[in-house]
């Protein structure tokens, strides 16, 4: 298994992932001289990654071919995107879109035209939010369902037939920010699961998150010590 993450991930949180998933490699995604990206988010992999389909994966210009060797080598497959992600927002989101079962979700003035023009390719319905960071925003359940703190996304989903659970923001770390988002702090395994980076008990909605992915049958990963830490969404091959 490859975890890949942001170069800030904290040394504690990585011991914690290798513990949970014994023989996994830790591969700490690092874009400080390649991005012209806001420190916080800089090397956060949801950044510059769209998942489109199961393993195939969208990616900015700027990412370097070392890492798209590395990921292609675990079975990754790439179509390279139009958009170099700059600056502040919203330059920085045009693959921070979300794909839940037949939907994308995203900021659609925004979004990356070769995200755009796959999805189209792929009979993919392109649901608009208002959102531009709605990946960092979505903890991803399953095909059918969300976790997301953001109204405006809650709103597009339940509309597009998704279950959604939202909760209150915040209670999650981003250093340089005010706080971060709860979908920044998770991933998904290629099984389903969902993995959260920090205490997920920790969160004052943990009761209603339990309850939601016991609603729906997926099983949650918690790293035991340590606050909750957006290091952007992890991408787990």
């Amino acid at each position: 298994m490859l975890i890949l993450s942001s170069a800030k991930l904290p040394l504690s949180y990585q011991e914690e992932l290798l513990k949970k998933f014994i023989g996994a490699e830790i591969f700490l995604f690092d874009m400080r001289v390649k991005s012209a990206v806001y420190d916080s988010i800089l090397s956060h992999p949801d950044i510059y990654f769209f998942e489109i389909q199961p393993k195939v994966f969208v990616h900015a210009p700027n990412v370097p071919l070392d890492i798209i060797k590395i990921m292609e080598n675990r079975g990754a497959v790439f179509l390279k995107g139009k958009s170099i992600p700059l600056g502040l927002y919203p330059a920085t989101c045009a693959y921070n879109g979300i794909r839940i079962g037949k939907k994308i979700l995203h900021n659609l003035k925004i979004t990356d035209s070769v995200i755009i023009s796959e999805s189209k390719k792929l009979g993919l319905e392109l649901r608009h939010v208002p959102q531009g960071y709605t990946r960092c925003s979505v903890v991803k359940v399953n095909d059918n369902a969300l976790i997301t703190a953001d109204k405006g996304i809650a709103e597009a989903a339940i509309q597009a037939g998704i279950d959604v659970l939202t909760i209150v923001p915040g209670f999650v770390t981003l250093y340089g920010e005010k706080y971060g988002f709860l979908g920044g702090a998770s991933g998904n395994t290629r099984e389903g699961d969902v993995i959260f980076l920090g205490d997920i008990k920790a969160h004052p909605d943990f009761e209603n998150i339990a309850e939601f992915f016991t609603k729906h049958g997926v099983n949650w990963i918690n790293l035991n010590s340590g606050i909750l830490y957006d290091a952007g969404t992890l991408i787990v091959l």
